[in-house]
């Protein structure tokens, strides 16, 4: 019953690892798409879980730069299945 129970908790946590990984590379191709060049040069995803969108740059001064930037970032990246953290 344990070895049972065991693969079935990995089972989960696989797909729902696997539903976040295509989630953070649509985010990605979308990053490129709809984030200008020069941001998307100095600043690029790291990772995306738990709705939590986790970008790094090259500088702080970028960092303030998309801190800014940060609500128009938020619409740009909002669709229907999951939505960013406000």
């Amino acid at each position: 019953m344990y070895k049972e129970v065991k693969t079935i908790i990995k089972k989960i946590l696989k797909n729902n690892n696997q539903q976040e990984y295509e989630n953070f590379l649509k985010l990605k191709t979308m990053w490129n798409k709809k984030i200008n060049q020069t941001t998307t040069k100095n600043a690029t995803i790291v990772d995306y879980t738990k709705k939590t969108l986790t970008i790094q740059t090259k500088n702080p001064s970028w960092k303030n730069e998309l801190n800014f930037m940060k609500t128009e970032i938020k619409k740009n990246f909002q669709h229907q299945k999951h939505q960013l953290k406000q």
